[in-house]
């Protein structure tokens, strides 16, 4: 979801276990079968209708020159066939073990030796492909095909195969010597999909070029808003991408390619992981994305404990899908499977507010004072729920900007508990955006206000506020970039008494709605 959601991992104890005592489901295959084709189809069709008019056009003459017929009907024995050849699928094999190429067609740039191991592996990089956006539109386009009647400009369009070079090269580099160049365009987007979640399972991350990682993560999101932040954004990317691969935790997350409920999801990726807790992209039997949280209990935890966190895990389950607004991320499902709890959730394609910063700075005072109108409603409507929902983790990261309308979305709520009395459990959050009583335990509506202006502050300064501190942008940011009203209602919301706090959501609203008036 960012296209990512992310675990908290504030509070649990992250320490490793034995792989034994945590085995994945067993219904994990052993190897990916793909195919590709090697050059497009529709101008070698063409080629060949070239050739047979040329062939029909020798025939009308052959009887006037035997050694031409001769000639002309060994060239349609060698020729046609050679191009139906080149035109055919390549099969390519990837397990535990390696890369097998299953065909001919690569020996002499492999060297004459078509399997290879893993740890053969030097680097995967991209060759030539002019723009992300233009695969995924080709992608797009393959699968709305297959459910409507397409026009003859259509037909024409894909018979040509326009695009195919554009959408470049996948480098297979060994360091043995050696090299397997493979076109995008040659991949069903299942097969990519499939190539992609392979890499992910038996490819070392750190072979992946950084350009590769933000593809894969572009085809199996399938969305190219990572796609354009240039090279130290795609070195960021890649850094997550490892450190999430590599992060400790207490049970053996999922693989890539991995299916459960019989088939029915199929992990693409790991998002984030921590504690007794994983976040996955997947993929439903329709081909639809959805994004699956994960929670096990260790098998050596204190007596009740699992029971516990089962019930707890059902209890918010219920409780989201009790929710219903279209800003906030709806619950598709939730089962057990193998001693884990899993929540289906929603897939928002879009980035958090988070990321956004990261790439174009602070938004403006404007641009603020919308998201905050589109926030603030939100809050209201779970705090009228009987009892309150209470989200308790109100940060940049939990807020995404959905593709396309840019509309506020309000994901992961893994913090979430329903307001009873006013003890509403442990500390949940990021230290930044949590108000003092919650680090107390005694979190209340008026937590979720604080979390809110905290995260208004970080979109007026980019900067996160000090923790458990009444926060002024005015003070961080440019006096003129952020007006008195907004700065005092930034101010008077996040107090450190909640007595004394701004909590009336009607009122944040209207001071929001005047301010929006006078910029």
């Amino acid at each position: 979801m960012r296209g990512e959601l992310e675990v908290d991992k504030d509070g649990l104890e992250q320490v490793s276990a034995p792989i034994s005592q945590n085995l994945p489901p067993d219904n994990d295959p052993e190897y990916f079968e793909v195919s590709c084709r090697l050059i497009p189809v529709g101008p070698a069709l063409v080629m060949i209708i070239f050739c047979l008019l040329v062939s029909t056009f020798s025939w009308m003459i052959a009887s006037f020159n035997s050694l031409f017929a001769a000639c002309s009907i060994a060239l349609q024995m060698l020729l046609i066939p050679m191009l139906f050849y080149h035109a055919t699928r390549m099969k390519i094999r990837l397990s535990q073990s390696g890369i097998e190429v299953l065909s001919s067609m690569h020996s002499s740039t492999m060297m004459r030796r078509l399997s290879r191991s893993w740890n053969d592996l030097h680097s995967v990089r991209l060759r030539r492909l002019q723009s992300p956006e233009i695969l995924l539109n080709r992608m797009s386009s393959q699968r709305e095909f297959r459910f409507r009647r397409l026009t003859l400009a259509e037909q024409l369009q894909r018979a040509l195969d326009r695009g195919w070079i554009s959408c470049g090269f996948l480098m297979f580099d060994f360091k043995s010597g050696g090299m397997a160049p493979f076109p995008l365009a040659g991949f069903s987007p299942e097969d990519l999909e499939t190539l992609f979640i392979a890499l992910a399972r038996w490819g070392d991350p750190m072979s992946l070029n950084p350009d590769v990682l933000a593809l894969r993560r572009n085809v199996l999101t399938g969305q190219a808003d990572m796609a354009e932040l240039g090279g130290a954004s795609y070195t960021r990317m890649w850094e997550e991408s490892l450190k999430s691969q590599f992060e400790v935790t207490n049970f053996v997350p999922l693989s890539a390619g991995q299916v459960l409920q019989d088939g029915k999801l199929k992990i693409l990726m790991l998002i984030a992981c921590g504690g007794m807790s994983s976040v996955y992209l997947a993929s439903r039997f329709d081909g639809s994305r959805v994004v699956v949280k994960e929670l096990r209990v260790p098998v050596d935890s204190e007596p009740g404990l699992a029971d516990r966190v089962h019930e707890m895990f059902a209890r918010e389950a219920s409780m989201l899908a009790r929710l219903d607004h279209p800003s906030i991320v709806h619950v598709l499902d939730h089962f057990v499977e193998s001693g884990r709890d899993y929540l289906v959730l929603e897939y928002v394609p879009g980035l958090t507010l988070r990321q956004h910063v990261k790439m174009a700075g602070a938004f403006s005072q404007a641009d603020c004072v919308k998201l905050a109108l589109d926030l603030f409603p939100v809050i209201a409507y779970l705090h009228s729920q009987d009892p309150p929902v209470l989200h308790r983790d109100l940060t940049p990261d939990n807020l995404i900007l959905k593709d396309p309308g840019r509309e506020l979305m309000l994901v992961d709520f893994g913090a979430a508990n329903e307001f009873v009395g006013n003890l509403t459990g442990t500390l949940i959050g990021k230290q930044c955006y949590i108000p003092p009583e919650q680090f107390r335990g005694r979190a209340e509506p008026a937590s979720d206000v604080y979390a809110a202006a905290a995260t208004l502050y970080y979109l007026l300064t980019g900067q996160d506020p000090e923790p458990i501190s009444a926060s002024r942008p005015a003070e961080t940011a440019d006096k003129d970039v952020v007006c008195g009203e907004l700065d005092e209602l930034v101010y008077l919301c996040t107090l450190e008494d909640p007595g004394e706090r701004l909590k009336d959501i009607d009122e944040i609203i209207e001071r929001l709605r005047r301010i929006k008036a006078k910029l």
